[in-house]
């Protein structure tokens, strides 16, 4: 049923691009049997972050691939100057 669903190889979205799930840095790969045909996207720019993917599907947020649009700026740091440090 994955296959046959939208994050499957023949869903709408793997259909208009490339590059395969297999080959991204995003995917997080899975333990045991079904390790061999599925991860979990993490990737925040996909439509199917958090969800389990075929490895021969794909959603054009690929890892290598050139993402626009995303406006979210990367926060500033955060610099703790007081410190009080007694060494025992």
């Amino acid at each position: 049923r994955w296959y046959n669903s939208e994050v499957g190889p023949q869903g709408e979205v793997s259909r208009k691009t490339s590059m395969t799930c297999s080959t991204c840095g995003f995917l997080v790969p899975i333990t045991g049997q079904l390790s061999t045909q599925f991860g979990v996207c993490a990737s925040e720019y996909s439509p199917f972050d958090g969800r389990a993917v075929s490895l021969q599907s794909s959603c054009g947020a690929h890892s290598e691939s050139d993402v626009r649009g995303h406006s979210a700026a990367a926060p500033e740091p955060i610099w703790e100057e007081s410190y009080d440090y007694v060494a025992t």
